[in-house]
């Protein structure tokens, strides 16, 4: 269902067995509206590339072990994330994150194994801002 123009997640509720849903390059947002609805047995949900500014509606999703949220215009990760035990993939790439302090509600996770976060370029400006710099250019190298 990716590349569709979606504006609401809807209609997939009765998939009672629905375990991945790919909602990527949609027009969802700017909240999750809809994501209480889907069945408890979601392990992977991709809505990168949409409009979501805000990501609270995950903490209803407790069997969820990929959450792939790269592309959007998110600025908090919320508290409610740390109900989410089982996840253990979560991206956050090329979002409005703007503190280091917003990663910190992800720690109670024991099973988060895969962190993507880059590009957030309201966190590099802040954390440039408050000194911290972090090397420029280079770096992380990243290949691919």
């Amino acid at each position: 269902l990716s590349g569709h123009a979606i504006a609401k997640i809807q209609g997939v509720a009765h998939f009672s067995k629905l375990t991945h849903l790919l909602l990527s390059g949609n027009a969802i947002g700017p909240k999750m509206a809809g994501v209480e609805a889907l069945p408890p047995t979601l392990r992977t949900l991709d809505l990168s590339h949409n409009r979501l500014t805000d990501m609270s509606g995950v903490a209803s999703l407790l069997a969820l072990e990929d959450l792939n949220l790269n592309g959007n215009r998110i600025s908090e990760i919320p508290s409610g994330i740390a109900h989410v035990k089982g996840l253990r993939v979560f991206r956050c790439a090329e979002n409005q994150i703007t503190s280091l302090a917003q990663f910190a509600h992800l720690a109670p996770l024991a099973a988060l194994a895969i962190l993507e976060a880059h590009g957030n370029s309201a966190l590099l400006a802040a954390e440039a801002a408050a000194g911290g710099g972090g090397g420029g250019e280079g770096g992380g190298g990243g290949g691919g």
